[in-house]
């Protein structure tokens, strides 16, 4: 079961519409406002509190954190940031923002502990 207990939070405005993006990864733009990370990208954090584009979202940046899975993730592997927000099993040691608390499999919400 996947559990949560961030240690750092942080609230700013969404970029595009997070309304529906409980738990998938984001990144700061260059404006300084949440949007979604995508393959490759280093996310800040999960969101946590979702919102409209334009208002405040609450993003869980570090701790236990929680993850929506795009793929299948191994208890104690590396994660990455994958398409749309989703986290995926990292190609590679060393390239992961976070470590699998537990496994799971693609829509799964798990545990990640943020590096």
């Amino acid at each position: 079961m996947a559990v949560s207990k961030p240690i750092l939070k942080d609230a700013k405005p969404a970029g595009e519409d997070l309304s529906e993006a409980l738990f998938l990864l984001v990144k700061l733009n260059s404006s300084g406002a949440y949007v979604k990370a995508a393959a490759g990208d280093l996310p800040a954090g999960s969101v946590y509190e979702a919102a409209k584009q334009g208002d405040p979202v609450t993003v869980d940046c570090k701790g236990l954190i929680k993850v929506k899975l795009g793929g299948a993730v191994t208890a104690g592997g590396e994660v990455s940031a994958g398409a749309n927000g989703l986290a995926v099993a990292s190609a590679a040691a060393g390239e992961g923002f976070a470590v699998a608390r537990e496994s799971g499999v693609a829509n799964q919400i798990i545990c990640v502990i943020t590096k």
